[in-house]
């Protein structure tokens, strides 16, 4: 059944849609140099992770017990691309820090895996991403997900990485914005 259509979250929007924001007010992301949208979410990186002491919070087998972040995308709005598209694949490399915290290495040479959070949203139907080593064959299991268009999901996991230190998400639904964020590496 279909969802009822809602007012926009954006203070003052009455415009009605299915998802939380309006078409106006969605922000679209991709992956890309400049790393965050907005010099609001690498404070809010910071101090979250200052927080918690930059300690990873997984601490699995090889865990070097420091949490990183390397995050990628770029709103379109600062010259984004937009969604992935349908079985997309992008590229992510996970090897530095936001440029606002300077842009220095976070994963570092040597390290075979990370720790990461995937979120997808403005779905365009039901779907998955899977999330693989870059120069690798795609894997046949997902990493997150979704029943229909209009969701946001998150999902954490762990990944090997390619000796670039990058990371494929391949796309496996009509199209959907995708955010990856390291949280710490294995060596």
């Amino acid at each position: 059944m279909p969802r009822a259509p809602k007012k926009c979250a954006r203070d003052g929007c009455e415009t009605r849609g299915t998802g939380r924001y309006c078409p106006e007010h969605q922000v679209r992301w991709k992956q890309g140099p400049s790393r965050t949208s907005t010099p609001e979410h690498a404070a809010w990186r910071k101090a979250v992770l200052d927080r918690d002491h930059w300690w990873c919070r997984i601490q699995g087998p090889g865990c070097t017990g420091r949490a990183n972040h390397a995050d990628h995308i770029t709103a379109v709005a600062f010259g984004g691309a937009g969604p992935l598209g349908a079985s997309g694949t992008r590229t992510a490399a996970v090897a530095s820090s936001l440029p606002s915290a300077g842009g220095s290495e976070q994963v570092p040479s040597g390290a075979v895996a990370i720790a990461y959070n995937l979120t997808v949203a403005n779905t365009g139907g039901g779907g998955h991403l899977r999330v693989y080593p870059t120069g690798s064959a795609l894997v046949p299991a997902s990493a997150l997900n979704w029943p229909a268009s209009g969701y946001t999901r998150a999902n954490g996991s762990i990944v090997a990485i390619s000796p670039g230190r990058q990371v494929d998400i391949y796309n496996g639904s009509p199209s959907a914005d995708v955010l990856i964020d390291t949280l710490g590496y294995y060596r």
